[in-house]
């Protein structure tokens, strides 16, 4: 009960095609109360032709099932549970999480399926907060590939409710605004590791 006590994702999406079909997989969490009310790990429905669409794909999924649970917290009339300003999604591919604030179609995504424009949409209207997070700190990471043993200690207990301490809150002040920017800070992490 000290946890965040209105709905939290995290997602990512890997982009390591199964030989069989070219599908990757992708995962994500919703936490209420530093706890997960869902937690999925699937292989992606589509194939994806880069990570960022792969990423995006998985934003798109958690979005849908987000909203699906912010109206059905809202319902049974627990509004509070449900942050107004959007629930936030830390994702750790840079370009999936800018790019719907820029509002950015390039050659490289203007052929994404028209439903993972329901992200854009859900994001224009305020439902949804993608941001950065680093990939060691995106709990959805354990859901997509496999980690190592102290990634996954590292992560576990965040991501199934057994951590001693609440969460933090969501830093959105690490999500790029521009490329430019998106450049800078990847730059700044392989100078740091």
């Amino acid at each position: 009960s000290n946890g965040c006590k209105t709905l939290r994702a995290s997602y990512d999406a890997s982009d390591n095609p199964d030989p069989k079909d070219g599908k990757s997989m992708y995962g994500y969490s919703i936490c209420l109360f530093d706890g997960p009310i869902v937690a999925v790990s699937k292989k992606s429905s589509k194939v994806g032709t880069s990570s960022t669409h792969n990423e995006f794909m998985a934003l798109g999924e958690v979005a849908k099932a987000g909203v699906y649970i912010s109206d059905l917290l809202v319902e049974m009339e627990f509004p509070e549970c449900v942050d107004p300003e959007g629930m936030p999604a830390a994702g750790d591919n840079q370009t999936a999480t800018s790019q719907l604030g820029e509002n950015r179609i390039t050659e490289r995504n203007r052929f994404y399926l028209t439903d993972m424009h329901y992200v854009r949409e859900i994001y224009e209207l305020g439902r949804l907060r993608p941001h950065w997070v680093m990939g060691a700190q995106n709990g959805a990471d354990i859901y997509t590939k496999a980690v190592s043993r102290q990634v996954l200690l590292q992560l576990r207990d965040k991501e199934t409710g057994y951590s001693d301490d609440p969460l933090p809150p969501p830093n959105m002040t690490l999500t790029p605004l521009d490329a430019a920017t998106a450049k800078l800070i990847c730059f700044c992490c392989k100078q740091n590791m």
